[in-house]
């Protein structure tokens, strides 16, 4: 089967990967936002103070913050470089049909 590369599909796939990543950007905000609240429900289940105190501050913290990083690289370098590629696309498309 022939692969389509027209300049409309190769735009249409690069929209998708763009709808993509605003879509895992959601998904990784709304993980980090379960991991606290889990950690939360176990302390207010009874989690020992300790213990809960040195999950939160050494461990869980920790993840969230990575994951907020990963969401932010998404937002600062990927889908940038997607949108460059859409326009570079759509110059390319407008040129090939002068």
């Amino acid at each position: 089967m022939a692969r389509k590369t027209s300049f409309e599909h190769q735009i249409e796939l690069a929209e998708s990967l763009k709808a993509y990543l605003h879509g895992f950007q959601e998904r990784l905000g709304y993980v980090a936002k379960n991991y606290r609240d889990k950690c939360n429900d176990l302390y207010e289940a009874g989690m020992m103070d300790e213990t809960y105190a040195d999950f939160e501050q050494n461990y869980m913290r920790e993840t969230v913050i990575k994951i907020a990083s990963v969401v932010e690289r998404i937002n600062d370098c990927d889908i940038p470089f997607v949108e460059r590629y859409i326009g570079e696309l759509e110059q390319m498309r407008s040129n090939h049909n002068k």
